[in-house]
């Protein structure tokens, strides 16, 4: 779209005084697009909220003359016929269809039809062809045996598009006859035509076209009529679309009177004569669909609505015969056949505590056929993918070759599902302290529905198991409180269960718990869920003895657990000790976690993400120790050297330490190790001795020998006083370090 469309789109609701500023700035620019106003769609907003414009008004206007069930194959694909309809105009919109790079989509700029003077003769048929190719397309995909209902919807938007650019006065001027076209006018004119829309924006498909909330969808200035035209191609649409149109685009043209922002308010002649422009294309795009599925003998489907019965003792559902039939170009019939049916199936529509229609199951039930009655109904047959403590109601879906996918309307009753109970007779598990596996076995359970009985696969959709830990959370039946237990990077420890057909039991085995931590005080246990495709549940009680229920069953394994914190190995530091400068050194410093042999490096202390809620205590640390390990106040941290790859430490001062021998130990926090206390540190270095220089006199002169005589005893009591004070004051922070 051109620069002055798109900034008009944008304008065009907004206050009149900017108008005449506008129309100047448009004026001046070229247009992309000549056809109907056409919003042009942000890329990632394609699937979530494409826009609403005029080329989308006359398609859907287009849609609605069909039966409903014989366009489900448009409708049960809203969205990728929206970006069908788009698609001309912004390439992006083909992405999801096949057409990575556009394909030959936006070219709508480059197509035209024109007529010769007198309207009859077609000199310049580009838009006509680009049409009949998309409709080439929608056959080729209509007469497959197992069709791409998506992909049949996006070209029959494309064509639409197409096809309803031909019904503009602009795309038909002849300016041999009437001379320059005014830009302006055509952008004010389709501007007030936009005006009139209710949405802005289409809304997302629901999980069935009939709860697809479509109210407002259509232009407040016209109340098109269109008739049902004669089946004719996307070519022959266009082109006779265009020589309807063609008679009165001088007077839309030179008539038009820019001070008039809304269609509504036009003169009624200038009214009625867009009004018929619209109405034309809406009945061209009608004419190219129906003949496409007359080409490919399109079939429809006629299904009653179905009539429920369901008993909440048994979980047995009925459904009364009904008898479907499809309609074709010859006639009506009944579909009688089984094998004429490529779907027959029932499913619920689950509902909100407002009874409104929430979500569709996940799974149907398969409709039974009567070859003696030629109907279809269930028989006293299990109710599978029920929803527990939720109304409910059936609806039926079919669909055979050459025919779109059904559904029927909704049974005449919801009924209410109540639930049943699931027994756990077993869970067992075992944990290995040496590599930190977990083992979940012998886990079974009963459903107290006789025809379910033993859990077995076929009755489960999802069967899990999550570590859980005591804490605040909810209680289950036996009185446990807790909630999910996370590893250090904050995920859930959860899994899925398996069967295993030999024991015919449920299990989980090799779990690796090597990143789960088990602080002091927790306990840890195994949480069990059954998801079953019949309607099971169970209810849980808070602290506060409020009551919540969830749709699955839930066990819980009688015996606990803790991990075993890691151990690791800290090789003894390498140093280097200048004893002039008391300056130490420390090279060649290795830690490994005995977890996987997992090396200590820079990423696993500094980089590696964790869960954000615990405290990040990870550290490299060295400490200075006496020889006989007492530790001392100079501490720091270590230093990656990432080309030799090992820790080390330069220019420890040990300058000011008391006289003696001394030490270097380094210690590493990684969350999963046990490194509490100062055992945890590594093997000290080697020992390095601090001795002091020896005290310094002053040579006296003979006259001052007295005065030296008196003062040198000070001088050295003091020396011996302040070296004493020091020992005492460095005796007093490692006595303190060691009590820590």
């Amino acid at each position: 779209m051109a620069k002055g469309v798109l900034w008009f789109s944008i304008w065009k609701r907004k206050a009149s005084g900017f108008f005449l500023i506008l129309v100047v700035v448009c004026s001046s620019l070229s247009l992309k697009v000549i056809g109907w106003h056409a919003d042009e769609t942000e890329e990632e907003e394609l699937f979530e909220k494409p826009c609403f414009s005029t080329h989308q008004w006359l398609a859907w206007e287009a849609i609605k003359l069909f039966p409903e069930a014989k366009i489900t194959w448009i409708t049960e694909n809203l969205y990728a016929f929206w970006h069908g309809v788009e698609a001309p105009f912004m390439p992006a919109a083909s992405f999801a269809y096949g057409y990575t790079n556009g394909g030959v989509y936006g070219d709508i700029e480059e197509l035209s039809i024109g007529l010769d003077q007198a309207g009859v003769e077609v000199l310049n048929s580009s838009l006509a062809d680009r049409a009949q190719e998309e409709y080439s397309k929608l056959l080729t995909e209509l007469k497959k045996e197992e069709s791409n209902y998506q992909k049949a919807a996006f070209y029959a938007g494309t064509m639409a598009h197409y096809i309803s650019q031909a019904g503009i006065w602009k795309a038909l001027w002849n300016e041999t006859k009437w001379g320059e076209l005014n830009i302006t006018t055509w952008l004010s004119y389709e501007g007030a035509i936009e005006a009139g829309l209710g949405k802005e924006r289409l809304p997302k498909p629901s999980f069935n076209y009939r709860f697809t909330n479509l109210t407002g969808y259509y232009n407040e200035f016209f109340a098109l009529s269109p008739i049902k035209k004669q089946p004719i191609t996307a070519w022959n649409a266009t082109v006779a679309l265009a020589k309807q149109v063609y008679p009165m685009v001088e007077n839309l043209a030179m008539d038009f009177n820019a001070t008039i922002m809304k269609a509504s308010d036009w003169p009624t002649e200038y009214y009625n004569m867009t009004k018929k422009c619209l109405t034309y294309a809406v009945e061209a795009i009608y004419a190219a669909l129906e003949k496409a599925m007359l080409e490919v003998n399109w079939r429809y489907l006629i299904i009653p609505r179905p009539v429920a019965f369901y008993d909440n003792t048994t979980n047995l559902l009925n459904l009364s015969e009904m008898e479907v039939r499809y309609v074709t170009s010859t006639g009506t019939y009944i579909l009688n056949e089984s094998s004429m049916a490529t779907l027959a199936e029932a499913w619920f529509i689950f509902y909100d505590s407002q009874n409104n229609p929430l979500e569709l199951s996940s799974n149907p039930i398969p409709l039974q056929f009567n070859s003696q009655t030629g109907k279809w109904s269930l028989t006293n047959t299990l109710a599978r993918w029920l929803k527990p403590n939720c109304n409910t109601s059936v609806i039926v879906r079919f669909d055979m070759l050459r025919a779109g996918p059904t559904w029927s309307n909704l049974s005449k009753t919801f009924f209410v599902v109540s639930y049943f109970n699931v027994t756990f007779t077993s869970i067992d598990f075992r944990y290995s302290d040496s590599d930190w596996i977990l083992d979940i076995y012998n886990v079974t359970a009963f459903c107290e529905l006789p025809e379910v009985g033993m859990i077995l696969p076929e009755d489960v959709y999802k069967a899990t198991w999550t570590i859980y830990q005591y804490g605040m959370g909810f209680t289950t039946p036996i009185n446990r409180v807790g909630y999910p237990k996370k590893d250090i990077f904050g995920n859930v420890v959860n899994g899925n269960l398996t069967y295993n057909e030999n024991a015919s039991v449920w299990e989980a085995l090799n779990i690796d718990l090597g990143w789960v931590v088990t602080f002091t005080g927790v306990i840890l246990y195994i949480v069990v869920d059954f998801y079953l495709n019949v309607p099971v549940g169970s209810s849980l009680t808070n602290w506060h003895n409020d009551v919540f229920f969830y749709p699955f069953a839930r066990g819980e394994s009688t015996n606990t657990f803790v991990t075993r914190p890691h151990l690791l190995t800290v090789s003894m530091p390498q140093i280097v000790y200048d004893s002039k400068k008391k300056i130490l050194n420390a090279y060649n410093i290795t830690a490994y976690d005995e977890y996987n042999n997992t090396r200590i490096d820079h990423y696993y202390i500094y980089e590696m993400p964790i869960d954000p809620k615990i405290e990040d205590v990870r550290e490299a640390k060295w400490r200075i120790f006496t020889k006989d390990l007492f530790p001392s106040y100079r501490i720091g941290d270590l230093l990656w050297d990432p080309v030799k790859e090992w820790w080390y430490v330069e220019g420890i001062s040990l300058d000011g330490l008391p006289d003696g021998e001394y030490c270097l130990r380094v210690r590493f926090i990684t969350l999963v190790n046990d490194f509490y206390g100062y055992d945890f540190y590594s093997e000290p270095s080697a020992i390095v001795k601090v001795t002091s220089e020896p005290n310094r006199f002053f040579i006296l002169t003979p006259a001052f020998f007295l005065v030296g005589f008196i003062v040198l005893p000070i001088l050295v009591a003091s020396i011996r006083m302040i070296s004493a004070k020091n020992f005492r004051d460095d005796s007093s922070v490692l006595t303190k370090e060691r009590k820590k």
